[in-house]
């Protein structure tokens, strides 16, 4: 699904992607009218492509390379999906000066880390894994920021 979804921004055809009805699409965290956007320019994808998937809750994301006219962007593509298609899309477009994790010269292929599986005693359970995610989100100066955010339109 996500290398379908992806596919279909270089070439330009939101028509080969099935949304559920009443989908939410944003990008670069505001609401966006599906294909408009980042599908109306990006061009060509590189290699590099790394996957975080959660069966659970029917959710998947992709960091990837692309050019975007003669720009070289991260992007990244979250999307969950349901039983009548994607419910919800959310498209992150990382350009030159955007961020100062903005490095997509060092996206062109994966460490060997990735290639290594995690041995069984190492694994850590998905609700420790969400309760250290969460544990993020409501430490207090991070919420300060994200706060801050808010109120600059930086973040929905």
């Amino acid at each position: 699904m996500l290398d379908g979804f992806v596919a279909a921004i270089t070439e330009r055809d939101p028509s080969r992607v099935r949304l559920a009805p009443g989908a939410r699409v944003t990008e670069n965290g505001r609401d966006s009218v599906f294909g408009n956007g980042i599908w109306q320019t990006v061009g060509a994808r590189g290699t590099y492509r790394i996957y975080a998937i959660e069966p659970d809750s029917g959710s998947g994301a992709v960091q990837t390379v692309m050019k975007d006219g003669d720009q070289v962007v991260q992007v990244q593509v979250r999307l969950k999906v349901g039983p009548a298609g994607i419910t919800e899309a959310e498209i992150l477009v990382a350009r030159e000066g955007d961020t100062c994790c903005w490095a997509p010269q060092r996206l062109d292929s994966l460490g060997r880390t990735y290639d290594e599986p995690v041995r069984e005693g190492g694994r850590r359970t998905r609700e420790a894994m969400v309760a250290a995610a969460d544990a993020y989100f409501t430490n207090p100066i991070i919420a300060n920021r994200i706060s801050a955010m808010r109120m600059l339109g930086m973040v929905v």
